[in-house]
């Protein structure tokens, strides 16, 4: 699949307005947004096979990333990690389980976007030549 048409964004959470402002920020930019409340996060990020991953900082996601960076073509998938500003301490074990970025709370949609351009331009530039 081409990256460029692949514009599926998963987002693992539980925080209704977060989703939304999360939601209306990506669609916006031309994404499509996928939202899981469960904990299926490793079938569905298996099937769906996205651009991009993010989720917010509970335990029992991050516990998962572990299985979602075993699976080979979702490896170097990017994953942001919404968190509170008190993980900030615990970064440097987020970015050891593979988390490309983390965002802190309240969620600021440019800060969001922003990391994303970033995210997208060095993860999907080098793929294209």
């Amino acid at each position: 699949t081409d990256p460029a048409k692949n514009k599926k964004v998963l987002v693992f959470d539980n925080d209704e307005s977060e989703i939304n402002l999360i939601r209306a920020t990506l669609e916006s930019g031309g994404y499509e947004v996928i939202h899981s409340k469960n904990g299926e996060m490793v079938e569905m990020t298996k099937k769906e096979n996205p651009l991009l991953i993010i989720i917010n900082n509970s335990e029992e996601k991050l516990a998962r990333l572990k299985e979602i960076r075993n699976t080979s073509h979702l490896a170097y998938t990017p994953i942001i990690c919404l968190a509170d500003i008190e993980y900030k301490e615990h970064e440097s074990e987020g970015f050891n389980m593979g988390v490309s970025d983390f965002l802190y709370r309240p969620l600021d949609p440019q800060k969001l976007m922003f990391s994303i351009n970033r995210i997208m331009n060095a993860f999907y530039s080098r793929s294209s030549d």
